[in-house]
């Protein structure tokens, strides 16, 4: 990077084409900072994805609370005759 002092002794062509080289080289620092932060957010995303996949398998394996008892035989008051026999 050049520094503004030196810019000032630089012919005018030369100085445009520094001045847009410490341009270029501040984008390219900044995208590289970047570069941590988008692999973060990628891998939790595809985190949040599996998650939400894995928990819609889940509901669809699970079975309906009426189809389980169904299958039950009903509770002892509401057979007929009422009471323990």
């Amino acid at each position: 990077m050049y520094r503004k002092t030196t810019l000032r002794r630089m012919q005018p062509v030369t100085r445009r084409y520094a001045r847009n080289l410490n341009s270029l080289q501040g984008i390219l620092k900044r995208l590289q900072n970047l570069t941590a932060d988008i692999a973060r957010l990628e891998l939790d995303s595809a985190a949040l994805f599996n998650r939400t996949e894995y928990e819609q398998s889940r509901k669809d394996d699970k079975p309906d609370d009426a189809a389980i008892f169904q299958d039950l035989p009903a509770p002892l008051a509401t057979r007929k005759g009422g009471g323990v026999p």
